[in-house]
């Protein structure tokens, strides 16, 4: 994809308060070394009032995705969304893309 410029937050919706435009910046962060991690989202600002570090439990180990074992494919990811918006929409129309079988051995 081409490369984009950064959004204006204020231009996009213009009764964003500052702070809510900052942290929301720094959430959409492109890259992922520089976007704030899910404390420094918490410590923001934006959430003055609201977060409590004695009752956040941050865990040690990282989420498993083993149970979500299957090649990404383009089509498999794109029938994966549109299926998903169907749960929301069933009124839709059946996929185009053919649905591959997900081996999940």
């Amino acid at each position: 994809m081409p490369k984009r410029s950064k959004q204006n937050w204020e231009k996009l919706f213009p009764n964003i308060k500052p702070q809510a435009a900052d942290l929301l910046s720094k959430m959409l962060t492109f890259n992922p070394d520089k976007r704030y991690s899910v404390e420094e989202c918490l410590a923001h600002p934006y959430f003055d009032g609201l977060h409590d570090e004695e009752q956040e439990v941050i865990s040690k180990k990282g989420f498993d995705w083993g149970w979500d074992n299957f090649k990404p494919t383009k089509d498999l990811l794109q029938n994966m969304v549109y299926e998903e918006s169907l749960y929301y929409h069933p009124e839709a129309t059946e996929p185009v893309v053919k649905k591959p079988k997900r081996d999940l051995k």
